[in-house]
């Protein structure tokens, strides 16, 4: 164990968490096979076996051994920051895992192979009604979370926390308010001087796919986007997987019209990866690892997609490759 992690008990909590993590790893690399590769009648058996690995970590997560030790760490005075965090990241994952049945947690993961494969159908044929039930199960499940869980407010709150810890329904639309007015304001300047149209010719031309998954990789590669610890694949909706810090998939979608939507997701995809590929290594294989919210996320790739990618200087950078 390296030198971020010295105390005896929470080495030992990092030695039997591995376990966890490995089994976490293997569901993530199952739902990545899912999104891309993965034959379409295998959703079924996908959803049984995502299942039953999720309750196995849960097992090990909530084992008894296990908590004890979680809870006789957090007691302990003198920890480093690293290791309090750990433990604090724990505990809140026991915790949530143990106010969720089984059951609950069990359905909701074997219905997602087949949702996300009747939501493709459903796009593809323009119509809702293919996914509608599913949509409808998973909310379903996940109002019962939110029941188990418990809350004062909206029902909404929990699940809310679950990704953006702290983060409230709200203190949310507060910001929201904050931001209305003057996000308004500034579109109708946008709009006022006539600069950028609210659609351009370059949206409707064609373009081969073949030629876009070219430009794409040019793209990655002058942003540094590793091919050791990375691939680029196509999916139906653009997605970024962390299996580890040495391997960060991003996916791609390529519509055969406007190339500024594969190639701006691609970026925006960057964005997530490159956030994941810069942990210290030394957290590796530890629940602190990976990115800390949705939030932090989610500004990482705007930043790299809005901020870098639609510069002047960006564009005039790689503009010569655009036209080609």
């Amino acid at each position: 164990m390296n030198s971020y992690f010295q105390n005896q008990l929470v080495k030992e909590i990092l030695n039997k968490y591995r376990v966890i993590w490995g089994l976490r790893h293997a569901l993530s690399l199952m739902e990545w096979d899912m999104e891309t590769y993965m034959p379409r009648e295998g959703v079924n058996e996908r959803g049984v076996a995502i299942a039953e690995l999720s309750l196995l970590a849960r097992k090990y997560l909530l084992d008894e051994k296990f908590v004890e030790l979680v809870d006789k760490a957090s007691q302990i005075d003198g920890l480093n920051e690293y290791e309090k965090g750990v433990i604090r990241v724990l505990k809140r994952e026991i915790e949530w895992n143990r106010k969720i049945p089984e059951n609950v947690i069990y359905e909701l993961a074997k219905i997602r192979p087949a949702s996300h494969e009747a939501w493709v159908e459903a796009k593809k044929k323009d119509n809702f009604e293919i996914f509608k039930p599913y949509l409808e199960k998973i909310v379903e499940l996940t109002r019962k979370i939110s029941e188990s869980v418990g809350y004062e407010e909206p029902p909404y709150d929990p699940l809310l926390d679950h990704y953006e810890e702290g983060l409230t329904t709200r203190k949310a639309e507060a910001l929201f308010d904050l931001l209305k007015g003057r996000l308004r304001m500034l579109i109708d300047k946008i709009a006022v001087n006539g600069v950028y149209p609210s659609h351009h010719r370059f949206e409707d031309m064609q373009y081969d796919e073949a030629e876009a998954r070219q430009l794409v990789t040019h793209i990655l590669n002058l942003l540094n986007y590793p091919s050791g610890r990375g691939r680029v694949d196509i999916a139906p909706h653009p997605f970024t997987i962390e299996l580890s810090r040495k391997d960060v998939r991003i996916t791609v979608r390529y519509e055969g019209k406007d190339i500024k939507k594969a190639m701006y997701s691609a970026i925006h995809e960057f964005g997530h990866a490159l956030y994941e590929l810069q942990v210290d290594e030394n957290l590796e294989f530890t629940p602190i690892a990976g990115g800390v919210s949705l939030g932090i996320h989610e500004s990482q790739s705007r930043f790299w997609e809005n901020i870098v990618g639609r510069s002047y200087g960006f564009i005039k950078l790689i503009y010569s490759d655009f036209t080609r």
